[in-house]
C-alpha cells in the first residue's frame, strides 16, 4: 500500500494548479460561440471544438480539434489535426499529425507533428521552438525560431524579428521573407566518418531503448499482472482520457516540483515527488507498447506475446526520421496517461470506471 500512497501523492500534487477547473469528454465536444468559462478547461473526446472563450488554461486531446475562441491563459493540446485560429494569452503547446495556427499565442510556441503551419494570420510575441516532417512558417515571430525540420517552407509573408536556426533536409526562403537575425540551419548529415559513427551511435540507442523496455515490461508484468491489465485496457477503452491526463502529468509537475523548491520547507518532498516523476516516465512507456502488441496481436490474453511484438514494432517505427520521435513521445503521454488513470480509478472518485481486464489474471501482493 505504500507504493500505491507515493504515487497516489504525485498524481494529487501534479493536480493541485488545476483544483478549479471545468472537465469535459465526449465521442463529440462542443464548447459554443458566447460561452466563457471561467475556470481552467480539459476537453477530450474524437471531434473538440472550443468556439467559447476560456478565462484560463486549456487542456485538450481529440482526433480533430478546432480552438477559436479567446483563451487566457496556456493551451496545450493533442490530436490529429489541430488548428488553433483563436488568440491564445499564454504558451503554446501542441501535438499532432497535422498543426495549423493561425493567431497570435502571447508568449512562446512549442510543437511537434509531421504538418506544422504557421499562417500568414499567426504571430508569436516571443520564441518558436518547433520539430515536423513538413514545416511551415507565414506569419511573424517576434524573437526567434529553432526548427528541425524534414522540408522547412518559409513564405514571403514571414517576419522573424531574431535569429533562425536549427536543422531542415531541405528549405527554402522566399526572397521576401524577413529575418532580422542570423540563419543558420544545418544539414543533418555529415561527412562520410563522422555519419557512419553517428549513424551507428543511433541506431544503438535505439536498441539500448527497445531493451530497456522490453526489461521494465518484463518486470512489470511478473510483478504487477492485474495493474499491467488495467492501465493497457484503460488505453483502450479511454484513449483520448489518458492522452489528456498524460499531457497534464508530463507539463504540470515540473511547474509543482518547482514550486515546492521555492518554498524551501517543502524541499523534501519536492525531492521525493521529482524521483516518482522520474520513475513514472521510466516506467509509463511499456504500458502504451504493451497496448500496441495487444493490439496486433489479438490472440488470446499473453501478455508476454503482446510486449515482445509491442516492442519490436516500436523499435521499428523509432528508426524513421520524425515520425518516430512523434510515435516516442506519444508513448511516452499515452504511457503515463494510463499510469494516472488507473491509479486514480482504484480510488474512492474516479474520473473512469476501473477496467476489467480480459483473461486470466494473477493475484499480485499488496505493496
Amino acid at each position: 500500500m505504500r507504493a500505491r500512497w507515493l504515487v497516489s501523492l504525485i498524481l494529487l500534487l501534479a493536480g493541485l494548479p488545476l483544483l478549479a477547473l471545468e472537465l469535459r469528454n465526449g465521442d463529440t465536444v462542443t464548447i459554443p460561440e458566447g460561452t466563457t468559462i471561467n475556470d481552467d478547461l480539459i476537453v477530450s473526446g474524437g471531434t473538440v471544438r472550443v468556439d467559447g472563450a476560456v478565462a484560463s488554461d486549456l487542456v485538450v486531446a481529440g482526433g480533430n480539434v478546432r480552438v477559436n475562441g479567446r483563451i487566457g491563459g496556456n493551451l496545450i493540446a493533442a490530436g490529429g489535426n489541430v488548428r488553433v485560429a483563436g488568440p491564445v494569452a499564454g504558451t503554446i503547446y501542441a501535438a499532432g499529425g497535422t498543426l495549423d495556427l493561425e493567431s497570435a499565442a502571447g508568449r512562446n510556441l512549442v510543437v511537434t507533428g509531421g504538418t506544422v503551419t504557421l499562417g500568414p494570420e499567426g504571430s508569436v510575441a516571443r520564441d518558436i521552438a518547433v520539430t515536423g516532417g513538413q514545416v511551415v512558417l507565414a506569419g511573424t515571430v517576434a524573437r526567434n525560431v529553432m526548427v528541425g525540420a524534414g522540408n522547412l517552407t518559409v513564405e514571403d509573408t514571414a517576419r522573424i524579428g531574431g535569429d533562425l536556426t536549427g536543422q531542415a533536409s531541405s528549405r527554402e526562403i522566399a526572397p521576401g521573407a524577413v529575418i532580422e537575425g542570423a540563419t543558420n540551419l544545418t544539414q543533418p548529415t555529415r561527412g562520410e566518418k563522422g555519419k557512419e559513427f553517428g549513424v551507428v551511435g543511433w541506431f544503438l540507442w535505439k536498441l539500448f531503448t527497445a531493451v530497456g523496455l522490453l526489461l521494465i515490461g518484463l518486470l512489470a508484468i511478473a510483478g504487477a499482472p492485474r495493474f499491467t491489465r488495467e492501465a493497457i485496457t484503460m488505453i483502450g477503452e479511454h484513449p483520448w482520457g489518458s492522452l489528456l491526463a498524460g499531457l497534464i502529468v508530463l507539463f504540470l509537475t515540473p511547474l509543482v516540483i518547482l514550486i515546492l523548491f521555492a518554498l524551501v520547507i517543502t524541499i523534501p518532498l519536492a525531492l521525493l515527488l521529482l524521483l516518482l516523476w522520474l520513475a513514472a516516465l521510466l516506467v509509463a512507456p511499456v504500458f502504451a507498447v504493451l497496448r500496441i502488441g495487444a493490439w496486433v496481436w489479438r490472440r488470446g490474453a499473453n501478455l508476454y506475446a503482446a510486449l515482445l511484438l509491442g516492442v519490436l514494432i516500436y523499435f521499428l517505427v523509432r528508426l524513421i526520421p520524425v515520425l518516430g520521435d512523434f510515435v516516442g513521445f506519444l508513448v511516452l503521454v499515452f504511457g503515463l496517461g494510463a499510469l494516472a488513470l488507473t491509479l486514480q480509478a482504484r480510488t474512492a472518485s474516479p474520473l473512469f470506471h476501473r477496467p476489467e481486464p480480459p483473461g486470466p489474471v494473477e493475484t499480485e501482493p499488496e505493496t
